[in-house]
C-alpha cells in the first residue's frame, strides 16, 4: 500500500470541527432562550400572587380598623349626630377610641391615593370638648384605587336610604380598592363592609 492510500485510510483525528462547535453554540442559545422564557412566566405568576396577597392584607387590615371605629362612633353633642363631615372620599366623626369615656375626633381621607387616619384628642376631659390640638396622622393604605366610580364611603339613614345629612347618618358602607405592586405587576383588591353605628341615638354626655 503506498503512502497516499495510507493517508486515505488513517482514522480521523479526535475533536470537533468549527461547524460542529457553531451548531452547538446555536442550539445552546435556543435552549437558554426557551428556559429564560419559562422562568419569566413563572416569575410573573409568582409576582402577581405575592402582590395580590399583600394588597388583600392591606385592605383587610384597614377595613377592620376603620369599620370598628365607625361602629363605635358617638355623639359629642346630643342630637347633632356622630359625624362632623361626610363625603365619598373622607369623613370625620367622634369615637371613644381609647375607651376612657372621652371622645376623640377621628378622620379618614383619601389623599394622593393613600388612606390617612387622623386623631385629635380633646384638651378637656368633660363637655364641652376642645379638639383644637394638632392631629396625629397615620397612613394605612399607600396605593388606593378608589375614585368617583368607587367611593370609599357611602352614607345611609335609619331607613336605609342614602343621606347627606350628618345628624341622620346611621349606616356607613365602606369600600376599599387597594392596589399593590410586586415585580412591576399591579394587582387590585376590593373589600366592602356595611357598618351600623351602635350608639347613634345616644350621647356620651352623661
Amino acid at each position: 500500500m503506498d503512502a497516499s492510500a495510507r493517508r486515505r485510510t488513517r482514522p480521523r483525528d479526535a475533536g470537533f470541527s468549527m461547524v460542529e462547535m457553531l451548531t452547538s453554540v446555536v442550539l445552546m442559545g435556543v435552549v437558554m432562550t426557551a428556559l429564560w422564557s419559562v422562568f419569566g412566566s413563572v416569575s410573573s405568576v409568582s409576582s402577581q400572587a405575592t402582590s395580590a396577597s399583600v394588597s388583600a392584607e392591606e385592605a383587610r387590615r384597614t377595613l377592620g380598623i376603620l369599620t370598628d371605629e365607625v361602629r363605635q362612633a358617638v355623639e359629642a353633642t346630643e342630637g347633632l349626630g356622630a359625624f362632623t363631615s361626610a363625603t365619598t372620599q373622607s369623613c370625620t366623626f367622634y369615637c371613644d377610641a381609647n375607651h376612657d369615656d372621652v371622645p376623640e375626633k377621628i378622620g379618614y381621607a383619601v389623599i394622593g391615593g393613600a388612606v390617612y387616619r387622623t386623631v385629635q384628642s380633646s384638651l378637656t376631659s368633660a363637655a364641652p370638648y376642645d379638639f383644637s390640638g394638632p392631629p396625629r396622622s397615620t397612613v394605612y393604605v399607600a396605593d388606593l384605587a378608589n375614585g368617583p366610580s368607587a367611593p370609599l364611603f357611602s352614607y345611609y339613614d335609619a331607613d336605609g336610604d342614602p343621606t347627606a345629612a350628618l345628624a341622620a347618618i346611621s349606616l356607613v358602607r365602606v369600600t376599599i380598592v387597594a392596589r399593590s405592586a410586586a415585580g412591576g405587576v399591579k394587582v387590585g383588591t376590593e373589600m366592602t363592609s356595611e357598618v351600623k353605628i351602635r350608639s347613634i341615638n345616644s350621647s356620651i354626655l352623661n
